[in-house]
Formats: structure tokens, C-alpha cells, sequence
């Protein structure tokens, strides 16, 4: 059986294909985790009727696409009432815990989607929903541009 000789060429080039694909797994794994702790922060600021923190993470433009398919645009920048509801809803207080899970993140230049699911939990209810959300880079920061939920039927 002949060896295998590898040309001198051939394995700095593998060197370097091999080193480019880590950093970006490197690079990826850091958009991931910058990315949902900006979701996180999003989240936060909702159910704390924090419109101040919304207003830094949301593009002036974004729109919203609720579970019932209601389309929510043209309402920013927000102000405390638009954040605060009736005080009836559930889903306005500090005591609601959201969990996003089977997440992925995807870029594409100076825009990104996050994909997952949002388990929320309050003191009334447990609901999941599949969550798409638009990220773009605006002045060197990401922002959220859009977000659309599904509500994700429980199997009969």
C-alpha cells in the first residue's frame, strides 16, 4: 500500500481552513449568546412595563405579529401606558418567568434571526409559542426589527 504524502501546501491550507471554521464557530457561539440576552432584556422590559429599555432595543419601525395574527406597527417609540395594559392581563407583571428554548441564530450581514420556542409561565397560566425574531444592526448595535409568535397547539 503507498503512503499518503501531503503536499507542504496542501496542509497549511488545511491548517488554515481548519482555524477559519473555528473562529467561526467562535464568532457564531458569541452572536447566539449576545443575541438571546438582548431577547432577554426584551422580555424583562416588557413584563416590568420598562418602555425606556424597549425603546433602546427596538427599531423605530418594528412591527409585531401577535398569535391571532393582529399586526402590531407604527407604535414607537413606546411610553409607560402603551407598555402598562389594563392591569386585567396577566402578561403585565414582574412574576411572569419566560424560557426560550431550541434556539437558533442565523446571520445574514447586518441583519439576524433568532428561532425558538418562549415558554411562559405565570401565576394563571403555562403557554409555549414559537417565536421568530428580527434582529438588525443599527450604528453598530442590534436592534429588534420584528417578531412574530405561534401558539404552539399541545398534543391530543
Amino acid at each position: 500500500m503507498p503512503k499518503l504524502r501531503l503536499h507542504p501546501t496542501m496542509l497549511v491550507s488545511t491548517i488554515f481552513l481548519v482555524s477559519g471554521l473555528a473562529q467561526m464557530r467562535g464568532q457564531d457561539a458569541a452572536l447566539n449568546s449576545q443575541l438571546i440576552a438582548l431577547h432577554d432584556r426584551w422580555f424583562k422590559a416588557f413584563d416590568t412595563n420598562d418602555s425606556d429599555t424597549m425603546n433602546a432595543i427596538e427599531t423605530a419601525n418594528i412591527t409585531l405579529v401577535m398569535p391571532n395574527g393582529y399586526i402590531l406597527k407604527d407604535f414607537a417609540p413606546r411610553k409607560k401606558a402603551d407598555v402598562a395594559g389594563s392591569g386585567k392581563d396577566t402578561y403585565f407583571h414582574p412574576e411572569i418567568k419566560r424560557t426560550l428554548s431550541n434556539v437558533s441564530v442565523r446571520q445574514f450581514g447586518d441583519s439576524a434571526l433568532l428561532v425558538g420556542i418562549v415558554t411562559t409561565e405565570s401565576p394563571k397560566e403555562k403557554s409555549q409559542s414559537a417565536e421568530t425574531v428580527s434582529f438588525v444592526k443599527v450604528s453598530g448595535q442590534w436592534k429588534i426589527a420584528s417578531a412574530q409568535w405561534t401558539d404552539l397547539v399541545k398534543p391530543k
